[in-house]
């Protein structure tokens, strides 16, 4: 069996003018090429992030103490409370992480709350990218709200976590 194909070299008519109508029509319409700098006035200034919390895997030994141990807890350092940076980033509000529970974690790493830039989640990691679909992230929230705090979604991996607005006057325990 054999399958040929037709291909027409036709070629569409032109598109017809009329003479008496002016065909450049001006507008006055003002782009702005310079990046959006100001954050949307909806969100919020301060985020407080909890949850972030995993079980000890096998016990090791400690390099300090010798000793065979296990912790619990916030191994990646998220946990913590944001502050609203004033540059935008992939065309949305950016939070990065300004207080953690010293309890919970032995990271250098600072953290930080974006939108992905197919606008359709957001991601916390340490650096800030695109954060494509299939790029590996500390956490996503699937969401295509403005405000990550008033979303009903669960983060991905870990369900736990929770976002709330923080007024910055209390930091609840945290130390820089």
């Amino acid at each position: 069996r054999y399958f040929l194909r037709c291909a027409s070299l036709e070629e569409a008519p032109p598109v017809p003018v009329d003479e008496g109508v002016e065909s450049v029509v001006e507008n006055d319409l003002e782009v702005d090429l310079e990046p959006n700098s100001g954050s949307p006035a909806n969100v919020p200034k301060m985020i407080e992030v909890s949850g972030s919390s995993a079980f000890a895997a096998y016990p090791a030994i400690s390099p300090r103490s010798g000793l065979l141990k296990r912790k619990d807890g916030d191994h990646l350092g998220i946990n913590g409370v944001y502050a609203l940076r004033e540059e935008t980033h992939n065309g949305a509000a950016c939070w990065v992480q300004v207080e953690r529970s010293p309890t919970e974690s032995t990271t250098q790493e600072v953290w930080h709350i974006f939108r992905a830039a197919d606008g359709l989640s957001w991601v916390i990691d340490s650096e800030l990218h695109r954060a494509a679909r299939d790029t590996p992230v500390a956490a996503r929230l699937p969401s295509k709200v403005d405000d990550p705090t008033v979303s009903h979604c669960d983060w991905v991996p870990n369900s736990a976590l929770r976002l709330a607005r923080s007024t910055g006057t209390s930091l609840r325990g945290y130390a820089s």
